[in-house]
């Protein structure tokens, strides 16, 4: 068992690093019932990269700019006033054409059918200490900004209407959390796919905000979460010879019973 611990030291390692930021943003996203913005930025990434491997670019840099403009298009239509269609209505039509546009693409790709497979579902034994690299430094330069961002990030969350009333700059404020974010998922997403990503934002929110009530037991519960599902579920992927990130999908939401229970009594 060890042995093979060290085999995947990388994988988890990886997911780790992944985790515990993106546990961060679920917080915010949960409690501000934004979690299909989430998915629509996911699915951005997700056509960015497939872009990618179609024309022969980068794929983290091609997610980037596909994110990048969906946030751009997002905070366009904000500013705008209210449009033509619901904004549920808009992120129900951008993750349906985002996510034919990938399939399109990859279908098409010379890599074909396997990489769509690696996208959606990751590859985690691929990751290698280079990819756990680039994905540290993205995630330092976002511990950066959510530190010095972090209170102002909270009062946005809880109560935009009062922060405008208080001339704080609502806009801008939303624009770089969702940029962050949006850089995260870009880079997450072509190590660990878009369905780890999107649990490692939804399930350990979810749980911990059911289990406790104080804002920072929140957090902390989150990122516990995060980091108890990447451990357990790369040790359940070994133990009974499962694709890792799946494993760890399923360790993610383990909680969620126990923690509705406790909400409910």
């Amino acid at each position: 068992m060890v042995e093979t611990l060290l085999l995947v030291k990388w994988p988890l390692v990886g997911a780790l690093v992944a985790a515990l930021p993106l546990a961060y943003y679920g917080v915010f996203l949960v409690e501000r019932r934004m979690v299909f913005v989430s998915v629509s930025l996911a699915q951005a990434a997700l056509c960015g990269a497939a872009a990618a491997f179609f024309f022969g670019w980068e794929p983290r840099l091609a997610g980037l700019v596909a994110v990048a403009t969906v946030i751009a298009v997002l905070t366009w239509r904000s500013r705008g006033g209210r449009g033509a269609l619901p904004e549920d209505a808009v992120l129900g039509i951008l993750y349906v054409v985002l996510g034919a546009l990938s399939v399109v693409l990859l279908s098409k790709s010379a890599q074909g059918g396997l990489d769509e497979a690696t996208l959606l579902f990751g590859s985690m034994l691929g990751v290698s200490a280079r990819d756990v690299a680039i994905l540290s430094a993205v995630v330092g330069a976002l511990a950066v900004l959510g530190g010095a961002l972090h209170r102002r990030f909270l009062a946005v969350a809880f109560d935009a209407e009062t922060c405008r009333v208080l001339g704080m700059r609502v806009g801008a404020l939303e624009l770089l959390f969702f940029s962050g974010l949006g850089a995260l998922l870009a880079v997450a997403i072509s190590q660990i796919g878009v369905l780890l990503s999107f649990a490692f934002l939804v399930l350990p929110a979810a749980s911990a905000r059911s289990l406790f009530r104080s804002t920072t037991a929140v957090f902390a519960a989150s990122a516990a979460i995060g980091a108890f599902g990447s451990v357990a579920g790369t040790l359940g992927s070994i133990r009974w010879d499962v694709p890792t990130g799946a494993a760890i999908c399923v360790a993610l939401a383990l909680p969620l019973p126990f923690a509705l229970w406790v909400r409910r009594h």
